[in-house]
């Protein structure tokens, strides 16, 4: 009975050990396939970050590489690539970055994504650029060749303007000269057909209340002169109306002269000079003795007066008269 109860016992014992090596068989065997698993994830985790790693290496290699291409003699260009190629390497580093961190590496795969568009747009504006460069080429070579053309023409038309300026300056030259000619004849007919005069008298009178003319030699009793020329024929002048101007100078050497009479032009030196009334007469186709009378407007001198008559601006008689 006791050996049956000692055998039952150790039976007991024998399987609750059986069972306690059996339960940490299973357990290390559960550990081992859980450690092989976790191995085999990270293995996979490593080998996708490597992977993802070669990818961003890769594209960003060839990101630099199509841009470089693009480069030429353009410095301005140049300058752009430089900066994309600076904004490529940015990215790079910030998806590096994330490669790094514990999950984020789809995020880096998106970037790098991103990254290879980027590329793509920069290469797309600096082909765009280019094209834009070349037209503008283009563009300025034609407006050099047009503005050489321009150039050429103003320069023809420069040549001719001059060309026409020096036949004008000899157009007007000659014009002057023509012009001088035609006044030193025109003076010269001018002078030429001045009607002279000859048998100048004055005589003195005074107004009596009658109307009546009485002579007179006082200078203090005078109020009216009388004067009178012969005019002598003058074949070269114009038949009409001539215009005598008559200066009538006192002993004083003052001419006698009215405001409204105004001043006449002397041919033979140009200067203005005053008078002291002026006469028109039909020009005369033989010799004709004319009159005019004047009244002085203030009263005259004692003395000897000169008289001095102009036909065209020209003195054409010359007489006296005294008064006591």
């Amino acid at each position: 009975m006791s050996s049956t109860n000692s055998n039952q016992k150790f039976m007991a014992w024998a399987i609750v050990a059986i069972v306690l090596l059996l339960g940490t068989n299973i357990y290390q065997w559960w550990k081992i396939s859980q450690l092989k698993q976790d191995v085999t994830v990270q293995k996979t985790e490593l080998t996708e970050v490597e992977e993802t790693k070669a990818l961003l290496e890769k594209d960003y290699e060839l990101a630099l590489a199509s841009l470089e291409e693009l480069k030429g003699d353009n410095e301005e260009l140049n300058q752009v690539i430089e900066e994309q190629k600076s904004d490529l390497k940015n990215q790079k580093d910030r998806i590096s970055r994330l490669i790094k961190t514990s999950g984020q590496l789809e995020q880096a795969k998106k970037e790098i994504a991103k990254l290879s568009a980027t590329a793509q747009k920069y290469v797309e504006e600096i082909n765009q650029l280019k094209a834009e460069n070349e037209m503008l080429a283009t563009e300025n070579t034609q407006l050099k060749t047009e503005t050489e053309s321009l150039s050429s023409n103003l320069q023809s038309v420069s040549q001719e303007k001059e060309a026409i300026q020096k036949e004008k300056e000899l157009i007007t030259q000659e014009k002057e000269r023509l012009s001088s000619d035609f006044a030193m004849v025109s003076v010269k007919a001018n002078k030429a057909s001045v009607i002279e005069l000859k048998d100048i008298d004055v005589k003195g009178y005074r107004v009596k209340e009658s109307g009546k003319l009485s002579k007179r030699k006082s200078a203090s009793s005078v109020d009216l002169l009388d004067l009178c020329f012969t005019m002598v024929p003058n074949e070269i002048a114009d038949k009409g109306v001539e215009k005598f101007i008559i200066k009538l100078i006192g002993p004083d050497g003052v001419t006698i002269h009215q405001q409204q009479a105004g001043t006449f032009k002397k041919e033979a030196d140009g200067t203005e000079s005053k008078y002291t009334f002026s006469a028109n007469y039909s020009s005369p186709v033989k010799e004709e003795k004319v009159c005019s009378k004047y009244e002085p407007k203030m009263e005259l001198q004692k003395g000897t007066y000169n008289i001095e008559i102009y036909n065209k601006g020209y003195l054409t008689g010359k007489g006296s008269f005294k008064l006591r």
